[in-house]
């Protein structure tokens, strides 16, 4: 190094070290002027955490915290007590994966400075040794808006009378005596909500001709209870209990009438493939009016023939039948309307395909014995079918796959045209084919392959 440039860097570290020595001189002046002290906060109360995405809120907290600070001597002569106010104590839950529910959780705590120059040391309970974990328990409970709706949700029960609701009008010919149930009051439980909306507990007594013409007098009916508001609308979240009674009642026949079921004669009757569902009766009973020894000979049920006889019927078909009554009785229907509803068998079904190759080998002639195969399935497998037959056409094919020479074989279908998939063969077809040559063969098995017409 040259002497240049050794006078240079002496130069420069002389003026490093009178640079760190006069920050030096200006602490100790500082530290003797504005001393660092301590302090220690007591009793600093801890706030409730936030909670602000939960249903909670604070119950209580039964804890303070010490916390020590250190500051300049000026600094904190201009602070003015109460110093709490220049702190910020932060909480965390100490298990920060287990959800918060109402209880007495355990959270971390901790503290920030508000203001410059004052440093937070420590912070800990006041009732902890110095050195531990901050720690508090702070109990929760659920926010006033979950209480109030968990007391709405909460189940009570009201003891109500039961009342009796008839629906609908007694049948001509009776007069109703009275009514009795087997129980008075039932009681209703649910929310609190729905039971301030309770208005009555009513039981709905359906007046059905059937039970007035099959009882002597009197019948017995098991009626539902239900919880209703003011407007006649159920409260289903309200139960009963009983919510079942039974209802009496008792009625008595008009002087002078009589009712009686109606039937069609003779029965309506289907076709094979189909059964017999419903036949509807519009009225279902007569009036009948007159002296009692003729009203007593009119058979119950009464038949009524219509003007034509019914015929097997494959269809929702509709028969108008007249009333005639003995002479000396009266009723004010005139006509009775029957509605004969019927419906598709699922069950197996029989028909004949005749065999027939899928390709024919132009050197041979094929013969099918039998010429005709039976074909067993669902009948609604062969409903296209029945119609093509409908229609004049010939539907009923088995097609096989026949060999491209002379011989005997036994043979299934390859499949059959028109037909569901789930239609099966009865039984194998033997085919023979002959050589073309042999003519008398041949015109034989042509007029046999002819279909009958």
């Amino acid at each position: 190094m040259s002497p240049i440039a050794s006078r240079w860097v002496l130069r420069l570290l002389r003026m490093l070290v009178a640079l760190l020595a006069s920050v030096f001189v200006w602490l100790i002046i500082i530290s003797q002027q504005d001393p660092m002290i301590v302090r220690t906060i007591a009793n600093v109360p801890v706030p409730c955490p936030d909670l602000q995405d939960t249903d909670l809120q604070c119950a209580s907290v039964n804890a303070t915290l010490t916390i020590r600070v250190r500051s300049p001597q000026s600094r904190w002569a201009d602070l003015q007590p109460p110093y709490v106010q220049y702190l910020e104590v932060q909480l965390r839950p100490a298990d920060e994966e287990h959800e918060l529910t109402s209880g007495v959780p355990r959270f971390l705590c901790d503290a920030m400075s508000r203001e410059p120059g004052l440093q937070v040391l420590s912070v800990r309970t006041s009732s902890a040794s110095a050195g531990a974990t901050c720690a508090v328990d702070i109990a929760l409970q659920s926010s006033p808006e979950v209480l109030a709706e968990a007391l709405a949700l909460q189940e009570q029960s009201s003891l109500v009378p039961v009342t009796l609701v008839r629906v609908g009008d007694l049948p001509d010919g009776y007069v109703l005596e009275g009514t009795t149930l087997n129980t008075t009051h039932t009681m209703i439980t649910g929310p609190q909500e729905d039971l301030t909306r309770l208005d009555r507990a009513v039981a709905y007594l359906p007046f059905y001709s059937t039970a007035f013409t099959t009882n002597a007098g009197s019948f017995e009916l098991p009626l539902s209870v239900q919880a209703v508001d003011s407007n006649g609308n159920a409260l289903t979240a309200l139960t009963a209990d009983p919510g079942i009674v039974s209802a009496t009642v008792r009625y008595s026949p008009l002087p002078n009438t009589r009712r009686v079921r109606v039937v069609l004669e003779p029965p309506a009757t289907v076709p094979s493939g189909y059964s017999l569902a419903e036949v509807r009766t519009d009225p279902e009973f007569l009036l009948l009016r007159g002296p009692r020894d003729i009203l007593d000979s009119v058979p119950d049920p009464l038949p009524l023939h219509p003007e034509e006889p019914v015929k097997p019927v494959t269809r929702t078909t509709t028969v108008v039948a007249s009333v005639n009554v003995p002479e000396g009785a009266t009723t004010a229907t005139a006509e009775v309307i029957f509605v004969i509803e019927v419906e598709h068998v699922i069950l197996d079904n029989t028909q004949k395909a005749r065999a027939a190759c899928q390709m024919e080998h132009p050197d041979l002639v094929y013969e099918f014995t039998p010429l005709f195969m039976h074909l067993r399935g669902p009948f609604e497998a062969f409903e296209q079918l029945y119609a093509m037959e409908a229609a004049g056409e010939f539907a009923w094919l088995a097609l096989f796959d026949c060999p491209a020479e002379q011989g005997t074989w036994e043979l299934s279908p390859v499949r059959f045209v028109f037909a569901d998939p789930d239609v099966e063969s009865s039984s194998l077809i033997t085919l023979v084919s002959h050589d073309p040559a042999q003519a008398e063969v041949i015109a034989s098995l042509r007029s046999t392959l002819v279909p009958s017409s």
